[in-house]
């Protein structure tokens, strides 16, 4: 018998869901043809400053691991992530990021027969914006692998004032770099026409994110993390701009008519650090004791942000709400700027306001309980998580951990996590519903 739901739900539209398939098979067209249509194509683990590239037309961006997407969401069989992961540790890359390692292995299998990326693509250069350790070396190791020169932009922590000068000063150097190496010329017009979109739809995911704090939640967090896809990299496209104005719309639609994700909220949760991507379906474990995960640490990522100076974060105003216009590209640049290190709320990056960061976000979205997913060989993920859980804790929030990767299958014990989220969620006096949810695929 299926409990009678707390909540009335209804599923995320199929126009919103067609249009998130439809960007991502558009971006990933881009990325196989833009060479060959003569324009430019990069590498690299590219996330970050795209509306940069887009000012030298349209681009081609293939990962280094090109079908690292449809290797995780196909599992881990004979041709899924692991093979990869072993590919790069028997080229004697151990210990390595799982991540990293299903990149380089696909690059490594790759070499001899399509040239390391894939069939008829020579990108002109590795492009590396930010990132962690592993991301940048992992980078690296692509760039000498193909033979090709590198482009880093090393993003600075804290939003201080020697921080925003070098930033800036990167950017600058990065279009003379690129139209050096490529010999493209840059285009003002595209690049803030690009830049505009970007911020636009970046803020708009955040103010999507707020409408989270509301009980019910208006979506899960499995939905989340499939709807925001095309801002990870085609945030610079008017349509995407488009699509995450409709996105917060519908939602917006949903809280106004009391529509949540999950039949019962019993407990609402966080997941912090980044789940096992070839298993989202652990995203939705907690639905089967009436408990929903609605917020975390990715569920956010890629929106435009701001902090408070007592923690709290919001959502950042786009450039038409602030009554900026870009006339030039010194404008947009220093636009790239702000949306990441904001003139306002200038705060020291350290661990302790990091842990009011997270205190304050249990706070305003009625957080129950918190699930930490420590992620084995990742040391970014893990910087300072200790400290929080332990803040936390001391709040008297519940809080719980597992260990796996967020890319390497083998590190994944099945029967060990599952005891994990089980003690947890008993933990809160919660009790298995005697129900199966289907997981929708929509990644």
């Amino acid at each position: 018998m299926v409990p009678i739901g707390d909540y009335e739900t209804r599923p995320i539209s199929d126009e919103l869901w067609g249009l998130m398939k439809e960007l991502r098979r558009e971006r990933y067209r881009l990325s196989r043809e833009a060479q060959a249509q003569g324009g430019m194509c990069v590498t690299g683990f590219a996330w970050g400053f795209l509306s940069l590239l887009a000012g030298f037309g349209n681009f081609g961006n293939p990962s280094p691991g090109a079908d690292f997407t449809r290797l995780a969401r196909e599992g881990t069989g004979p041709e899924g992530l692991a093979k990869y992961v072993d590919i790069a540790e028997g080229k004697g890359l151990m210990p390595v990021c799982g991540a990293m390692g299903a990149h380089l292995g696909q690059v490594y299998s790759n070499l001899a027969a399509q040239g390391g990326i894939g069939k008829g693509i020579k990108p002109e250069f590795v492009y590396q914006p930010g990132g962690c350790h592993a991301l940048v070396k992992g980078a690296q190791l692509c760039a000498d692998l193909l033979g090709l020169p590198m482009l880093h932009i090393e993003t600075p922590r804290g939003a201080i004032e020697n921080a925003r000068e070098y930033l800036f000063s990167q950017l600058t150097d990065a279009i003379e770099w690129i139209e050096k190496h490529t010999g493209r010329k840059f285009d003002d017009e595209k690049f803030i026409e690009s830049t505009i979109n970007s911020i636009r739809a970046r803020v708009m995911w955040a103010k999507t994110c707020e409408l989270m704090k509301t009980v019910p939640a208006p979506m899960t967090y499995r939905e989340a993390m499939s709807l925001r896809l095309p801002l990870v990299a085609y945030s610079y496209s008017k349509r995407t701009r488009d699509y995450m104005e409709l996105l917060y719309a519908e939602i917006k639609e949903r809280v106004r008519d009391g529509v949540a994700g999950t039949p019962f909220e019993k407990k609402r949760l966080m997941h912090e650090g980044l789940h096992p991507l070839y298993r989202p379906d652990i995203l939705r474990w907690p639905e089967e004791y009436g408990a929903a995960f609605i917020w975390g640490q990715f569920f956010m990522a890629f929106g435009a942000w701001r902090y408070t100076e007592d923690g709290h974060t919001i959502a950042a105003q786009s450039l038409e709400e602030e009554g900026i216009e870009l006339r030039s590209r010194e404008n947009a640049l220093h636009a790239l700027v702000d949306i990441d290190l904001p003139l306002e709320g200038r705060f020291e990056d350290t661990e302790s306001r990091r842990a009011l960061y997270t205190i304050r976000m249990v706070q305003d979205w009625h957080i129950d309980g918190v699930m930490f997913h420590l992620a084995r060989r990742c040391a970014a993920l893990n910087g300072g998580i200790l400290g929080r859980k332990s803040e936390l804790m001391k709040m008297g929030i519940p809080v719980g951990t597992y260990e796996a990767s967020e890319a390497d299958p083998k590190e994944f014990n099945e029967i060990q996590v599952r005891e994990n989220f089980d003690v947890f969620l008993e933990s809160l006096g919660l009790t298995k519903m005697g129900q199966t949810l289907v997981d929708r695929d929509d990644d």
